[in-house]
């Protein structure tokens, strides 16, 4: 499980006191106490931080001169958490790189706690998903997997495979095959929406790989048909009339020789958990590639289990 590092800037040590007590049973969460000079505070800040809490009322340093430092520092977003008796002054502070949270004094424990942890939860799930599709990386779904194996649950995994999605590029565009991807990660969600099981899980692998872990067995097949449905009406708008009533585009394979390529489909390889059961993750990897491979020398749309 990888580390969720909190900064917290304290000079008098009463939030730190706070923050140990809170957290002393959350093995993952790291907390990193520091005093407000700046310069030291230039060396240990990093974007590979959860989140910053600065304890306000207690800073030897000018609140303006740390406003500045963040905002000069970062090239992009960090969760900011500002602890403050007075509301006009944390109200108005000028932090252009993010948008921040405060709490006003005196602080309640359960509150606070579960303000940083959802804060936490939301930053876990936006550095792991794709910018080209706002998928979840693998990370989310490995983690997912081994929680539910783990609870002896019987879920289905199934692997998705854009075919031929780099011929297209090649002939298309990478700006076209960036929306193609994001289209299909909110075909995913959508799906997910209207057959909904609180346990499901999607991710993107990369490339034009895509991973859903379905918690009722009841729903594979109809998740499959109804993938394979929508992507094969969405997917014409990718290509020209004449594309279209060729049935091919003319295209460099992956050997660099000119030829006629589908129109695009999908391949869908289904695994159920009891597969998994005493495996490694690279030996699930391969068993699952091997299908795939078998699935994309269909011409069409296709489903291996």
């Amino acid at each position: 499980m990888k580390d969720k590092n909190i900064i917290v800037i304290d000079d008098k040590g009463d939030v730190s006191k706070l923050m140990l007590d809170l957290f002393k049973n959350d093995s993952d969460i790291k907390i990193k106490f520091l005093k407000s000079n700046i310069e030291n505070l230039k060396k240990n800040f990093t974007n590979l931080d959860y989140l910053i809490i600065i304890n306000e009322d207690d800073l030897d340093c000018d609140m303006g001169e740390m406003i500045n430092l963040l905002n000069d520092h970062f090239s992009k977003k960090m969760p900011i958490f500002i602890l403050s008796s007075d509301e006009d002054s944390v109200k108005n502070h000028k932090l252009t790189f993010s948008d921040y949270n405060y709490l006003l004094k005196p602080i309640e424990k359960d509150k606070f706690k579960n303000t940083i942890k959802y804060i936490i939860k939301v930053c876990d799930y936006n550095r792991n998903c794709s910018n080209l599709s706002n998928v979840p990386g693998i990370s989310i779904f490995i983690n997912k997997v081994q929680k539910e194996l783990k609870k002896g649950t019987n879920f289905n995994i199934l692997y998705i495979d854009l075919n031929n999605f780099k011929e297209f590029v090649e002939y298309v565009g990478i700006i076209k095959g960036q929306k193609l991807l994001f289209m299909f990660g909110q075909l995913l969600f959508d799906l997910n929406k209207k057959y909904p099981m609180s346990n499901d899980t999607i991710a993107h692998v990369g490339g034009d790989d895509y991973l859903l872990l379905l918690t009722d067995p009841n729903k594979v097949e109809i998740i499959c048909d109804k993938l394979i449905e929508e992507f094969d009406k969405l997917i014409v708008e990718y290509y020209s009339a004449e594309d279209l009533k060729n049935g091919y585009i003319e295209a460099l394979n992956r050997s660099g020789h000119l030829e006629k390529i589908n129109i695009m489909g999908i391949s869908i390889v289904i695994m159920k958990s009891s597969d998994l059961l005493n495996k490694t993750s690279d030996e699930i990897y391969i068993q699952m590639m091997k299908l795939k491979r078998i699935a994309k020398t269909k011409k069409c749309s296709t489903i291996m289990s």
